[in-house]
């Protein structure tokens, strides 16, 4: 009885902490321990010690956890490296380019108003321009990128932030 209890209960520590591993979360489609770990690994974990029914119990257990931490990583602010997004940061950006504008070409790079520093991110060009502290739009695209948009124009080009 005290060498299950004691598989048990290092079970328990042994999955609630893969639980909490984010890279670990097991997927949706996740049907059991046994199923999901080899022979060995399981009877290493001592889990071959429990009855039937304390294994579907650590199993419902697990199910359960994992549908939290999914429901709150789902729900977690999303942080962007390259738009340095914080929670609670708005996906656009509007602001004006410091001083005169001339377009762009190769890797300009973009010194806003409020601060950040935007640098040109693909090939591409936007040739006569003469502009004095445009107003600009940098958005979120659905890939992850971030695409620029001098008010007026309709071009765009990719940016990563620098600053």
């Amino acid at each position: 009885m005290r060498i299950r209890s004691f598989a048990l209960a290092f079970g328990l520590c042994l999955v609630g902490g893969l639980c909490f591993a984010r890279e670990l979360i097991m997927p949706p489609d996740f049907t059991g321990l046994q199923k999901n770990m080899t022979a060995q690994e399981f009877q290493k974990a001592g889990l071959n010690k429990l009855t039937p029914e304390e294994l579907a119990a650590l199993d419902a257990w697990l199910t359960g956890q994992m549908k939290q931490r999914e429901a709150a990583v789902a729900k977690a602010p999303r942080k962007d490296r390259d738009g340095f997004l914080e929670p609670g940061d708005e996906a656009t950006v509007h602001s004006r380019i410091l001083g005169e504008f001339h377009g762009w070409r190769g890797r300009t790079h973009f010194a806003l108003e409020n601060g950040q520093v935007w640098v040109q991110a693909e090939d591409g060009s936007l040739e006569g321009v003469n502009l004095t502290d445009p107003e600009v739009t940098i958005t979120h695209g659905f890939m992850g990128d971030w695409k620029l948009k001098v008010k007026g124009y309709n071009s765009f080009i990719r940016v990563k932030r620098v600053k």
